[in-house]
């Protein structure tokens, strides 16, 4: 059975034009110990959530009785604390052709302060008296929020004014347009971004470091990767070895090494920005995380027609240390900071999550656990690290997994 498995996962390689990796492993039998489910509550088809030790944010769109977009702030058991309809304020988001692009920051402060962005305006949603009320600020005039991304007590905000990629940043007492302007890119759009931050990582890169990366088009079209610190000012900004290519991504290290990905190539840049080695990658990549000090896991479908899953190891030289096999298409990968201690075998060093479940894989990247939904599907998964808390959403429930190891 085992040398027919291989033959089977060597032809879909071949199928699909790529090499098969030579650390190739199938899903391996769950072990104890294993997820254990904390809370559900009857949100789905959700967008995006933000956490902080004062509860989750959730940003939700209804296809059911009641229509619509959400913000839902849950405490830690799931309860709702408070709901509140976005579209009363947006109505234009009540529209499918609207897409998804809202993003959702917890900016903490007091009083608690969430934000929320649509193309057109920010939504600040403070907390008083027990519950949350949401006011929409307009952006300036002929501009576009493309995200909002929290990093610490603050966010960046990213807005397209003209032919420019701006830079703002927001903080629980400060409406949008009130911090300085940091940098400004011509003709250029955010693609990804990724956030380390002391609290999870063991980092020498700094509190609050946010990477970037960005497509410039017009008269000086290419890639550029950027590094940011809490305050939005510009570590350094460097142009990256590959034209515009669909599904970037990009993921940093505690020791401020940072993965950019398109969806077949790999570069990894030191924390300084230099470029320390470059790879192409076995099928289409669809997300990349870090593993604490230990490198990257990166998370691409392959196989034909791309309906399997695939997590390769990456280790900080470049070198691929093990891959394993999974099914259904990927949704996300999460390494684990150094606090979750992935020292190899036998330990929880990342999740990867598919349309069909979840696996928790260990250092050397063997399975460990399976978490499948009761509808046998998931569209949606989110790690919040510092609670060690997986959550799953399967276009109608919310689901909460406490994971082994975490407190």
């Amino acid at each position: 059975m085992v040398i027919l498995a291989t033959a089977y996962a060597a032809r879909r390689y071949l199928l699909s034009g790529r090499a098969l990796p030579s650390h190739l492993s199938g899903a391996r039998t769950p072990v104890a110990p294993v997820p254990t489910l904390t809370w559900q509550v009857g949100i789905g088809n959700v967008w995006d959530v933000a956490a902080s030790p004062q509860g989750l944010a959730v940003l939700w769109q209804d296809s059911g009785a009641q229509p619509g977009f959400y913000l839902s702030v849950l405490n830690d058991s799931g309860g709702v604390l408070s709901q509140i309809p976005l579209e009363q304020y947006d109505p234009v988001l009540a529209s499918p052709a609207a897409g998804r692009n809202w993003l959702a920051a917890w900016l903490g402060g007091s009083p608690a302060t969430v934000a929320v962005a649509s193309a057109s305006n920010l939504y600040l949603a403070r907390q008083a008296a027990g519950n949350f009320t949401a006011a929409a600020t307009p952006l300036p005039s002929a501009a576009r929020l493309d995200a909002i991304v929290g990093v610490g007590q603050k966010a960046l905000a990213f807005m397209h004014e003209g032919d420019n990629e701006v830079l703002d940043t927001v903080a629980s007492q400060q409406p949008l347009g009130s911090g300085a302007s940091v940098f400004t890119f011509p003709e250029a759009v955010p693609l990804a971004f990724a956030v380390t931050s002391a609290s999870t990582e063991a980092t020498s890169a700094g509190d609050g470091i946010a990477a970037v990366s960005m497509y410039r088009s017009g008269s000086n079209p290419g890639s550029v990767a950027v590094l940011c610190d809490v305050g939005g000012r510009i570590r350094w900004q460097h142009d990256l070895p590959f034209a515009y290519k669909a599904w970037y991504a990009v993921a940093i290290a505690g020791s401020g090494q940072s993965l950019w990905a398109t969806s077949d190539t790999l570069v990894s840049l030191s924390s300084q920005g230099q470029v320390l080695w470059q790879a192409p990658v076995a099928g289409v990549v669809r997300s990349v995380s870090a593993l604490a000090m230990q490198g990257f896991v990166v998370q691409t479908a392959y196989g034909w027609p791309m309906a399997d899953t695939l997590v390769t190891f990456f280790n900080p030289d470049g070198r691929t240390m093990w891959a394993t096999k999974l099914p259904g298409a990927p949704l996300g990968i999460y390494g684990f900071s150094s606090t979750m201690q992935p020292a190899g075998k036998g330990t929880l060093a990342a999740v990867a999550v598919s349309t069909e479940a979840a696996y928790g894989l260990d250092g050397a990247g063997k399975q460990l656990w399976e978490i499948h939904l009761p509808t046998g599907k998931i569209t949606w998964a989110s790690l919040l690290p510092d609670e060690g808390v997986l959550l799953l959403d399967d276009g109608k429930s919310l689901y909460a997994y406490r994971l082994p190891g975490s407190h």
